[in-house]
């Protein structure tokens, strides 16, 4: 079966390979295909930068600790993966 991503109207076979889950959808995938997404993510990500770093900052503020500790976990995991290659 194939779906066509809603905004690049390319055709990809409709499963988690191509689309994400979505729930909230009759077929259970999103409209966009996950290059599309990841390309608007890279976009919002580019032209928000200072309202995504005001939010980390308000979020490192309220909880210093969880922001550590959430750090650590990944500085431990990327070391894993690197010794891995």
């Amino acid at each position: 079966m194939e779906k066509v991503c809603t905004r690049c109207k390319k055709s990809y076979p409709a499963t988690t390979e191509y689309f994400r889950q979505d729930r909230s959808s009759e077929s259970g995938l999103t409209g966009w295909c996950k290059p599309c997404l990841s390309e608007y993510g890279r976009e919002y990500r580019r032209t928000h930068r200072e309202e995504i770093n005001a939010s980390k900052r308000r979020s490192r503020a309220l909880d210093p600790e969880a922001t550590l500790e959430k750090e650590r976990a990944y500085q431990r995991a990327y070391r894993e993966r690197k010794r891995g290659e």
